[in-house]
C-alpha cells in the first residue's frame, strides 16, 4: 500500500510544481503504527520528466529532494 506523508518540500526545480512524499508503508498490528521501508518524493506535475528521489528514511528523501537543482 502506498501512503502520502505530509512534509516540507521545495517546489520542483525543473517545472516549479509542488511535490509530494510517498511511502510503501503498512500498518503493523504489533506496534499499532504505520511502518515503512522506503520513502520517495515526486513532482505532482504528471508531464514533468524529473525522477523521484528516494531513501530508506523520511528525512533522507526530503534532503535529497530539497537539494536538487535544475
Amino acid at each position: 500500500m502506498i501512503i502520502e506523508i505530509e512534509a516540507a518540500l521545495d517546489l520542483c526545480p525543473f517545472c516549479g510544481s509542488s511535490a509530494v512524499m510517498r511511502s510503501n508503508g503498512w500498518f503493523n498490528p504489533k506496534t499499532g503504527q504505520k511502518e515503512s521501508a522506503y520513502f520517495w518524493v515526486k513532482c505532482t506535475n504528471k508531464d514533468c520528466a524529473v525522477s523521484p528521489k528516494s531513501s530508506s528514511t523520511q528525512s533522507g528523501a526530503i534532503d535529497a529532494w530539497n537539494k536538487r537543482v535544475a
